[in-house]
């Protein structure tokens, strides 16, 4: 099992929204790793901007495929996404409230791939320990 942090960009994508949404099924846009992204993985999804925080985890449930958007995600993009991209499917297993500048004041994350270099992209490698702590950090903070 691996770890990632997927991000988004709240101009695009509405995650605080589609979190408070009870359904767990949804989907992710895989733009990097599509051959090591697997089934079994964690993904923390991350929103960008000013609100910069890990809202929810993600349970990887199938490899990275060309597939159109689950009609139920729809409603939270701000502009319908209609095309056909490589995405995986999964189940949100935690929602939270995990702002950024908390990850950043613990030691053990300090090298986090979100926190170094140009921050291009959708899908980040997270390290085993990072991602054990990361995810017990947001179990305390789960809804």
């Amino acid at each position: 099992m691996s770890y990632w942090i997927f991000k988004c960009d709240p101009k695009r994508y509405r995650l605080s929204d589609r979190v408070a949404d009870p359904m767990n099924e949804t989907s992710w846009l895989v733009t990097r790793y599509k051959n090591e992204i697997a089934p079994g993985d964690t993904a923390f999804l991350m929103e960008t901007g000013p609100q910069r925080c890990i809202r929810a985890v993600m349970r990887v449930d199938s490899s990275p495929q060309e597939m159109a958007e689950l009609e139920a995600e729809q409603q939270y993009w701000v502009e319908r996404d209609t095309e056909a991209r490589c995405r995986v499917t999964g189940k949100l297993t935690h929602r939270t409230d995990l702002p950024i500048s908390e990850l950043q004041s613990i030691d053990s994350l300090q090298e986090l791939s979100i926190f170094k270099g140009f921050q291009q992209g959708t899908n980040f490698r997270v390290s085993e320990n990072e991602g054990r702590t990361i995810l017990a950090i947001a179990e305390r903070h789960s809804a």
